[in-house]
């Protein structure tokens, strides 16, 4: 990387090396292919949004180098109806993190304060943010010598928005992730997609305590559900 020049703000030293891209894809759109990046954290990246004049094949190559150097993490669509997640993806449908909270923050100008204080109507991407932050949390614990395979799902059938935000395995099975930007929130695409999936167990993450509770679907013969709670900031315990 190249040195740092004092009082650049957030065009920090992983820029500097874009120029050397430049043969295969402008510095320029990649800065805006990166900064479209935080803009849409915690939705599915829209090609159209990032530039504009440009081919989406353009975009695509952008988006692959940013994910070569590590700026960038996709995380891809898969139905989910069984192990491993991957081989069920849907490239059509994919989500990215940025590869810091705190840079992302300060490329935005969002005063990383605001996070923790707004409302959802003061900071409309907080539960983006908040989803951000836990996909981070769960890369950054993942087995370093394996390349982080990020999924979640969605329903893509016409007329729903139901979404779950991370899919994990565990002991064999498919493991919901579900996460909350406080302490309150529906959870109807998570029992939506655990009916489907005929799965009883899953995983909260937000602003609370651990916890757990128990869930008895009216929607699927009252059939038992568990949901094991983990505070945010202790998304490292879903590794032991």
């Amino acid at each position: 990387m190249g040195k740092t020049v004092q009082g650049r703000g957030h065009r920090g030293i992983y820029e500097d090396d874009f120029n050397k891209y430049k043969k295969r894809v402008s510095p320029v759109l990649l800065r805006q292919v990166l900064r479209s990046v935080a803009l849409q954290v915690g939705n599915k990246f829209v090609y159209s949004l990032a530039a504009r004049d440009v081919h989406s094949s353009v975009v695509r190559e952008a988006l692959h180098l940013l994910t070569l150097a590590g700026l960038i993490t996709p995380v891809k669509h898969t139905d989910g109806t069984g192990i491993p997640l991957g081989a069920e993806e849907n490239n059509s449908y994919v989500k990215y993190l940025f590869f810091d909270l705190g840079v992302m923050l300060t490329m935005l100008d969002i005063p990383a304060a605001d996070i923790l204080t707004a409302s959802d109507v003061d900071l409309v991407n907080k539960g983006g943010t908040s989803e951000m932050f836990a996909g981070l949390e769960m890369k950054k614990y993942r087995d370093c010598l394996q390349k982080p395979e990020m999924h979640y799902w969605q329903n893509t059938e016409k007329g729903s928005n139901a979404e779950v935000d991370y899919l994990r395995t565990r002991d064999g099975k498919v493991l919901p992730v579900e996460v909350k930007a406080n302490t309150q929130g529906s959870m109807q695409s998570l029992w939506i997609f655990m009916r489907k999936r005929q799965l009883h167990e899953a995983i909260r993450t937000s602003l609370e305590n651990f916890g757990q509770f128990d869930h008895y679907d009216p929607k699927d013969n009252f059939e038992h559900r568990h949901v094991d709670i983990f505070p945010l900031y202790a998304l490292s315990n879903l590794e032991l």
